[in-house]
């Protein structure tokens, strides 16, 4: 039995524990600046000062026919890294000068007298790297042993082989060893890679960086066929890619590893920004009302509050992830309900919390201009006066009639001819590059080749689809349990580069896009010099180094041998010093 005495201490202790939870929650919200956007911040840097590169920063020379995709995905990658592209249509028409003065020569085997091994050879002898983005015709390579040679290659064993997935070797891409290949045949759905190509089996002294895998109770591993690999020709560095991998989607990605992998170091901008945006939601009608209340017998606000909600902020808590969620208000200001400003403070409160961001989704009409649309929603953002909304959602790229008039910094759509650049003058459109939930091994590798080209990556959660839902696979429980096991698995499952909300990664992407650099290597230190940002943000890899101090930065160690560098202006120096462990490891092949 329980005394008095007991009794009433255990209930003071309740009381001064409620109390004080209470009172921690009253100062947490009296301090909460909910009403705010902290990414509301006036961009200081705009579109003329975007930097371009000249030939004095530097130039690379590509030897084929400009219409190609390998010559886009040359062109794209020159753009990423701030480097002067030179084009020649021909052998014959690069001097010996430019090629080596140039800081790589990209050659595509296709074009006429590249089967002529006497004018490769020529090409080699300039002590400048050079990059077959496409090999030469497979009998002018098995008929000449001279061209067998300058490539590497032990034995053209067959013209055409499709192998049953693709691997990376590790130290290649930034994330380590991949492998795409179907455990189970279910999974065969997602191979969509092209994975038919020559069969070449390399020589000794040359070193694979992708091979197509074969069944292994069939074929040993040395006997893979070569995707990716280097030689060594009269002490220059030869690359040779025998498949069609170096297109928009996976070139520059792929460049930037041959790049480091042909220098002693390699160091190129990234925007360092990985985004999560949710479209259409939070929903903040009862709309479609007769099928979710079929479907999860609660109406439309009640799915979002109740049910998505409290599975999306625990994904972005466990993943560390911020959300972009990007209101639909042509649904809210369309209807006779109105949205009560007790429900948008809910979800301001609640993205506070994983420092998250509200946006706009705008949805315009063939005859409606941007500025009709938010004017028509201006009652709408009124239930709460402070908040500023700095970034829009669009399927497509609004045209912008009146840029002034407009509070927005950056606009997210699903279109565009790159992943970053200036919209107008004053803003920024970042692209989406992921749909959450889809799924292939194309779709992974543009995703990891994407990250290792530029560090930047948008992934799409589409919540319009839960809403209006066109199948099972489009209700909550199915739609959720893709999109998550995506995110964890494959989009957001590294924390190489920054999780970002999109405000955020529109000031990175402004730097990312100014930014002048160079480098030079001297006496163990690497100085680089920083112009027209305050910061910038860059990948850094060097063989067998580590990297000890940066003055006039910071960084951070993403794998071995793999540093990001947070830069600001002005001239920074990596102090370098010996890795720790140097492993010497020689693959079968």
């Amino acid at each position: 039995m329980v005394s008095r005495r007991n009794l009433a201490t255990i209930f003071l202790m309740m009381l001064t524990i409620f109390f004080m939870f209470q009172f921690t929650q009253m100062v947490k919200f009296r301090n909460s600046r909910f009403d705010t956007n902290e990414y509301a911040t006036t961009p200081t840097q705009t579109a003329a000062g975007q930097y371009y590169a000249s030939m004095s920063d530097g130039y690379v020379i590509y030897i084929g026919d400009s219409s190609t995709s390998q010559y886009k995905a040359v062109e794209k990658w020159c753009n990423n890294t701030k480097v002067y592209l030179v084009n020649k249509t021909s052998l014959n028409a690069a001097g010996q000068t430019i090629l080596e003065e140039a800081e790589m020569i990209f050659v595509d085997g296709q074009i006429d007298g590249a089967d002529d091994p006497d004018k490769l050879e020529v090409i080699t002898e300039c002590n400048t790297p050079v990059v077959f983005v496409r090999m030469p015709d497979f009998d002018a390579v098995k008929s000449s042993r001279k061209m067998r040679k300058i490539l590497g290659i032990r034995k053209a064993k067959g013209e055409e082989i499709k192998a049953l997935g693709l691997q990376f070797f590790d130290g290649f891409l930034i994330g380590g060893e991949a492998a795409y290949l179907p455990q189970k045949p279910e999974e065969e759905k997602y191979n969509d890679l092209e994975l038919t190509s020559p069969w070449y089996e390399t020589g000794a002294g040359t070193e694979a960086y992708a091979v197509g895998m074969l069944d292994e109770t069939e074929y040993k591993a040395e006997d893979f066929p070569r995707i990716i690999w280097r030689n060594t020709y009269n002490g220059t560095y030869v690359f040779a890619v025998s498949t069609d991998i170096i297109n928009e989607e996976f070139g520059p990605g792929i460049i930037s590893s041959i790049a480091y992998e042909a220098k002693d170091y390699y160091i190129y901008p990234v925007v360092n920004a990985q985004n999560v945006v949710l479209t259409d939601f939070p929903y903040v009608t009862n709309e479609n009302q007769m099928e979710i209340q079929r479907i999860y017998s609660m109406n439309s606000q009640s799915l979002s509050r109740d049910i998505m909600w409290p599975a999306i902020l625990s994904l972005a808590t466990n993943d560390k992830l911020k959300l972009s969620c990007f209101l639909n208000p042509t649904r809210a200001y369309n209807q006779e309900e109105k949205v009560s400003k007790e429900y948008l403070e809910f979800y301001l409160k609640q993205l506070q919390e994983v420092d998250g961001e509200l946006g706009k989704s705008i949805h315009l009409d063939e005859e409606e201009s941007l500025e009709e649309d938010i004017a028509a929603s201006y009652d709408f953002y009124k239930c709460v006066p402070r908040y500023a909304y700095v970034s829009a959602y669009s399927d497509e790229i609004p045209v912008i009639l009146n840029e002034d008039e407009l509070s927005m910094h950056t606009f997210i759509c699903k279109e565009g001819d790159t992943e970053v650049a200036y919209l107008t003058e004053n803003s920024t459109c970042q692209k989406i590059t992921n749909y959450a939930d889809e799924y292939t091994y194309s779709k992974a590798l543009k995703n990891r080749c994407l990250l290792n080209a530029i560090g930047y990556s948008n992934t799409l959660i589409d919540t319009s689809k839960v809403l209006n839902p066109q199948g099972l696979e489009d209700e909550w429980q199915n739609f959720s349990k893709e999109v998550f096991g995506n995110i964890d698995t494959i989009y957001c499952s590294n924390d190489y580069f920054d999780f970002t909300a999109t405000g955020e990664a529109d000031s990175r992407i402004r730097d990312y896009l100014n930014v002048k650099y160079d480098s030079v290597y001297e006496d163990g230190k690497v100085y680089l010099t920083v112009e027209n940002t305050d910061e910038a943000y860059f990948v850094f890899r060097v063989h067998n180094e580590a990297v000890k101090s940066v003055e006039n930065g910071e960084f951070k160690k993403l794998e071995k041998d793999t540093y990001l560098i947070h830069a600001y202006s002005g001239n920074c120096v990596i102090s370098l010093k010996e890795a720790e462990e140097i492993l010497h490891y020689q693959k079968p092949f």
